[in-house]
């Protein structure tokens, strides 16, 4: 379908009827709605990917949960440092000047 033929629909009529009733700009939503539905299809994408990945490590689900759990703990474990590596300084108390 071409945008001359879109921008003819009666869909497209009824979809700007809808966006400005709810105070919607009809284009500015539909590029919304696109955007989203390129972003599930993509999280889908992942997630096939990521499906794949686990039936090929050989690992169970509950394997798998397990070492999510595993490294989750780890990290919590782990010092906070900042992103150049360096422990992060301690936080010290803020003091006012008496007046």
């Amino acid at each position: 379908m071409s945008n001359a033929e879109l921008l003819e629909s009666p869909v497209w009529d009824q979809f700007q009827t809808v966006a400005r009733r709810k105070r919607r700009n009809p284009r500015k939503l539909l590029l919304d709605y696109m955007r989203e539905y390129m972003e599930i299809c993509e999280d889908e994408r992942l997630d096939q990917e990521i499906q794949a990945d686990a039936r090929r490590s050989g690992y169970s689900e509950e394997d798998a949960v397990e070492i999510v759990k595993q490294l989750r703990r780890e990290k919590v474990a782990r010092p906070t440092t900042a992103k150049n590596g360096r422990k992060l300084p301690v936080s010290r108390k803020r003091t006012t000047k008496a007046t």
